[in-house]
């Protein structure tokens, strides 16, 4: 109901001043409502407040809303200015205002009469002589001291319940009201001087708004002239632009040279436009003349049955003054003395320029207009030139060298700063630098080693990296460098949770080493955005990673340039798949993942040739029996070194010269050394020999380390699935998960027998791992055809507080746990990968999870009968879940006993009918169901009496079946 004027009523000690009194036209939204006319006059008030009774009302909620503008406030204290209450006292929800030094207005919201309890406030963003929304709630909620009271300012006032603004409840500990009977405005000396307009108060949000809104068109805008230079858009202001009550769209309608988008818009500039009826946001406008001058114009808005609203606005518009930009602003060469450098290119762009621009320079740099032309000191282009003048470099000295080149035309002058270094010309160096190591590990193990091989100190600063994430032509993560690097030196970029090993060399950590094998990283000068090298293909995802077909990948690696490279990829490679990494055979070594001893050094040996590596017969790997290795390399003259306790060989270590025998895990790493060649990459080998194991259980006990371990005894299938090839094994001592996906480096998992469930394996062969908390094995060989097949496992009758109190026990193991039951909703379905719950009789629950993807239970409906289910705990994120294999491991459990309870001769007697499949029953009592049950015995008949005289009031029979 919409309150009027009439029924108002002053507290006691009110005063004599008029509480009411008519207020000026409030808007706000479309919200324009023919109510009271209010303004609560503060000024020598000394009283309580003036109220109007709205019934009694003691359950749900109560909403009052109503138009507010704040014209002043008695001081910086917090005060209340509206409110309901239970009678004429015991003040609830109240609405508070709070003003800072600055005249910005902040509101509260207080559940009850006491105000210096915990206040949710707005923040000071509400302004003094302006009109907001503003609407209350009281709600009741069942329980002490927990009902809500919560604040909207300037919500919408049409569909359903917005979130508050603010809101309190439990913060604030007064007793809930009983009842709500008034609505009072405040007055005191400390009361907002304010006008209320269209005050209505409800019991649902929908009544609050209910009345028919006017249409109408309101805008908010604060536009001050723009200015801008003739062919340039001016700076972007902006405006509220909100519809109500429209049947139809606004058309936006700017003048020229004025345009208008929305912001939520298609983003393209109109000088018509349309928005929709119910419109409520952001409108850009600029100034985009054709021509100087002033211009005045006007934005109108118009809509079916709303009245106009339009915007004035102007713009200077004028000439650009005479200006040259140049780019880049700085450059450096690194050339031989002697030799002539390759040119460098400065781009032009005049404006209004009316005298030729001279280029000044002097040696050893000299500039020309054409790459091809003829170069020297000085040379002189027209005003209007808009192209490039190129820089070369010619050192006579093997020294370092500042200048500049000049660019003067009218009174512009602007310049390009050079730093160069002029090299020893006996030696070779990298013409910029390149990435020289690349560490795609394990886990978070990621790096990137920057080389400097240019012959003098590169500042960093003018380096970027950046990450292309999965074929993305956009980098999604990037770093500028920072610092100097010397000449034959690295700059190592690491993860932050990387090995210690990455971490002890690294210079600076960043999210660019976020890269898996099919990602490309790029380091680009920042100077003029080339590319100095790029690993990878940008714009290309060649699935799991860039490989050259053979032990060459980028996923899973250590990846080492070659020595005798002096330069990066500085075009971005044209070709698609795992093939267009053309580089990476030619100019990159291999070493096994989790390789991290290169990294923080770089061998250069640019001009010169590489030894080839050593060529191991056989490759490393797991080994059954002793074997004899032999090491060749086809560069002529070929001397191989080698080491066989995991340190780096070099020409001091063991000289090859037959074939030597191995026969424990041992890792051989092996170097090429020959005349006239850089000694080749190292080459290393594992072979390793599995810790024999006997049974599962002693498996399980072992540490997962990465150590082999061959479990001699036989495994019989109780489970498998496609996915990760995974099969649940288990002999008479435990279980456990074989999870077999991708061992090797790519392609299926190492397991390629075809196996069935109940074949039995012998001599697995693997490493242990755990994944979410389960323990798995991971196995590294095929272990050959099943020993035996046909083998049926029983499964171990367990029960729910069993699983729960020793789950580790039964993890990956056949079990079955009778007389349960889902608690569920009759006709739900088993979906993949979801949690439901399965209870004993109330007693107990567990998490029955449908882990296993796609068995045939998936998409049934789900039994709400008493079930046997014989399936498999397994855990996933730190937690225990029971999963079934197929539907035929779903058997019907006993029914639930029909009790009859009779007193008599002194006793209390139980009997209920015999249950099908029950063993035994238990016999259960309470004083309080809802507090639980306790055992009183077992019985295996059907019926139980006790003495009348004890003090059970409730009982309860189980059928248990063992």
């Amino acid at each position: 109901t919409t309150l009027t004027s009439n029924g108002w009523s002053a507290h006691s000690g009110a005063g004599t001043n008029p509480i009411i009194v008519s207020a000026p036209d409030l808007t706000y939204h479309g919200y324009n409502q023919s109510g009271i006319g209010l303004s609560a006059m503060t000024s020598g008030l000394t009283g309580e407040d003036v109220s109007k009774s709205i019934g009694t009302i003691t359950t749900g909620s109560v909403y009052a809303s109503f138009l507010l503008n704040i014209v002043s406030t008695a001081n910086n204290i917090q005060d209340y200015c509206i409110h309901f209450s239970q009678t004429s006292t015991g003040f609830k929800g109240k609405v508070l205002v709070q003003r800072d030094v600055n005249d910005n207005i902040q509101f509260g919201i207080s559940k009850s009469n006491n105000s210096t309890l915990v206040i949710p406030w707005t923040g000071y963003n509400y302004s003094l002589n302006t009109t907001y929304l503003v609407v209350f709630k009281y709600q009741f909620v069942d329980g002490d001291a927990n009902d809500i009271a919560s604040l909207w300012i300037n919500p919408a006032i049409s569909g359903a319940e917005p979130d508050p603004t603010i809101s309190v409840s439990t913060a604030d500990t007064q007793a809930d009201a009983t009842q709500l009977t008034i609505i009072a405005l405040r007055q005191s000396s400390n009361t907002p001087l304010c006008y209320y307009d269209g005050l209505r108060v409800a019991t649902t949000w929908e009544e609050l708004f209910q009345s028919e809104v006017a249409p109408l068109i309101t805008v908010n805008e604060n536009i001050i002239p723009f200015t801008t230079i003739l062919g340039i858009p001016s700076e972007i202001q902006s405006y509220q632009l909100t519809g109500t009550g429209l049947s139809e769209g606004i058309l936006i309608t700017a003048e020229s040279p004025f345009e208008v988008r929305a912001i939520s818009g298609d983003g393209l500039w109109h000088d018509t436009m349309t928005v929709a009826g119910s419109f409520s946001g952001s409108i850009d406008v600029r100034f985009n003349p054709s021509s100087t001058g002033t211009f005045n114009g006007m934005i109108t808005h118009t809509s079916l049955g709303a009245d106009n609203v339009t915007i004035n606005v102007e713009g200077i518009a004028s000439e650009a003054p005479a200006a040259l930009e140049v780019y880049p602003m700085s450059l450096d060469f690194s050339t031989k003395v002697g030799e002539v450098s390759a040119p460098q290119a400065i781009t032009l762009t005049p404006t209004n320029l009316t005298t030729p621009i001279t280029v000044v320079t002097s040696g050893p740099y000299t500039v020309s207009g054409s790459e091809g032309g003829i170069f020297s000191t000085e040379v002189l282009v027209a005003a209007d030139y808009n192209g490039q003048i190129w820089v070369k470099f010619t050192p006579d000295s093997i020294t370092d060298y500042t200048n500049s080149i000049d660019f003067i035309s009218d009174t512009v002058f602007e310049q390009t700063t050079t730093h160069s270094w002029g090299l020893d010309p006996i030696n070779d160096y990298a013409t910029d630098l390149f990435i020289s190591e690349y560490i795609e590990g394990s886990s978070n193990n990621k790096a990137l080693e920057i080389f400097n091989g240019m012959g003098h100190p590169v500042d960093l600063s003018n380096y970027r990296i950046e990450l292309y994430s999965n074929g993305s032509s956009l980098p999604s993560y990037s770093i500028t460098l920072g610092g100097t690097l010397a000449d034959n030196d690295v700059y190592v970029i690491g993860n932050a949770a990387a090995d210690p090993a990455i971490l002890a060399v690294t210079d600076v950590t960043s999210t660019v080493t976020f890269f898996n094998g099919d990602d490309a990283v790029a380091l680009i000068r920042v100077n003029n955005g080339m590319y100095s090298d790029i690993f990878g293909v940008i714009g290309n995802d060649p699935g799991t990673s860039w490989n050259d077909g053979g032990d060459i990948y980028t996923v899973e690696k250590t990846l080492v340039r070659m020595p005798n490279v002096i330069s990066g990829i500085t075009t971005n490679p044209t070709g698609t798949g795992p093939s267009a990494f053309t580089t990476l055979f030619s100019e990159w070594i291999s070493y096994p993942q989790n390789t991290f001893s290169y990294l923080g050094t770089h061998t250069f040996s640019p001009g010169t040739q590489i030894a080839d590596a050593p060529v191991f017969s056989p490759e490393g790997g797991i080994q059954s029996a002793p074997v004899q290795i032999s090491l060749s390399s086809a560069t002529p003259g070929a001397m191989i070194y080698y080491t066989n306790n995991g340190n780096e060989p070099d020409d001091s270590s063991i000289l090859y010269t037959s074939a030597f025998e191995v026969s424990t895990t041992t890792t051989i790493k092996a170097i090429t050394y020959a005349p006239g060649y850089t000694a080749s990459a190292v080459v290393t080998q594992l072979y390793t020999y599995p810790v024999e194991i006997a049974d599962i259980a002693t498996l399980r006990s072992q540490p997962n380390d990465g150590t082999v371990y061959k479990l001699t005894g036989e495994a019989v299938i109780t489970f498998m699935q496609s996915y990760r090839n995974q099969k649940y094994i288990q002999d008479a001592t435990a279980a456990v998960l074989v999870d077999d996906i991708f061992t090797g480096t790519f392609g299926p998992g190492n397991i390629t027998t075809v196996y069935n469930v109940g074949d039995g394996i012998t001599g697995l062969t693997g490493t242990l791992t755990t994944y979410g908390g389960m323990l798995q094995f991971t196995p590294s060989l095929d272990p050959g055809i099943p020993t035996s097949s046909g083998n049926v496992v029983t499964p171990e009758v367990i029960s729910i507080s069993d699983f729960l109190n020793n789950f580790e026990a039964y993890e990956a193991e056949l079990v079955r746990i009778n007389n349960v039951s889902f608690d569920v909703m009759a006709g739900t379905t088993f979906a993949n990968g979801l949690v439901y719950t399965l209870t004993d009789n109330g007693m107990n629950s567990l998490d029955f999870r449908t882990t296993f993807y796609d068995v045939d239970y998936i998409g049934t409906e789900i039994p709400l009968t008493n079930l046997n289910i014989v399936g498999i705990p397994n855990e996933r994120n730190e937690a225990g879940y029971f999963t079934a294999r197929s539907i035929t491991d779903f058997t019907t459990g006993v029914s639930v006993p029909v009790v009859t309870i009779v007193q008599s001769m002194g006793f209390v007697d139980l009997n209920w009918d015999v249950i099908d499949g029950a063993t035994l029953y238990r016999i259960e009592s309470s004083d309080n169901p809802h507090t639980g049950f306790t055992l009183l015995t077992t019985t295996t008949s059907n019926s139980w009496s006790e003495f009348a005289g004890t003090t059970h009031r409730f009982y309860r029979i189980i059928a248990v079946q063992e």
